[in-house]
């Protein structure tokens, strides 16, 4: 698969209930271009999922700031794309704290279970590293 492949997220949500309010949380956590939402009415009553940009998500959730908010996103996209770029197999969380803090969590190849923080970047003034198991 090409690497400027959108990436794209998979939801469901009540008809009539709005949009999704954590539509946002998951388009800059999973660095994702586009949500799928399929509305449902009842017990499994899911009608065509629609597809929705981050400009028109943008649009439908006013006031959200989305020039900061997609800097954001771009930047924890290029932060993934630079850590999976050598090794493709690499998992990593990118957790961000809000303001100029975040974390990047590294999945450890040899145990199941445990991660390790690689560290805590502060942007865009100094990188701050650490290990922990």
């Amino acid at each position: 698969l090409p690497r400027d492949l959108p990436l794209q997220m998979l939801t469901t949500y009540p008809q009539g209930a709005g949009f999704p309010f954590f539509t946002w949380a998951q388009l800059f956590f999973t660095t994702a271009d586009q949500e799928i939402v399929g509305w449902f009415k009842g017990s499994g009553d899911v009608g065509k999922p629609s597809i929705y940009s981050q400009q028109d998500i943008s649009k439908m959730m006013k006031p959200l700031p989305y020039v900061t908010l997609s800097k954001v996103h771009d930047c924890l996209d290029k932060i993934y794309k630079f850590l999976t770029k050598n090794d493709p197999a690499f998992r990593c969380g990118l957790v961000w704290k809000g303001k100029n803090h975040l974390e990047i969590f590294a999945k450890v190849r040899d145990l199941s279970f445990k991660t390790s923080l690689l560290g805590t970047r502060i942007m865009p003034i100094f990188v701050r590293s650490r290990q922990t198991m």
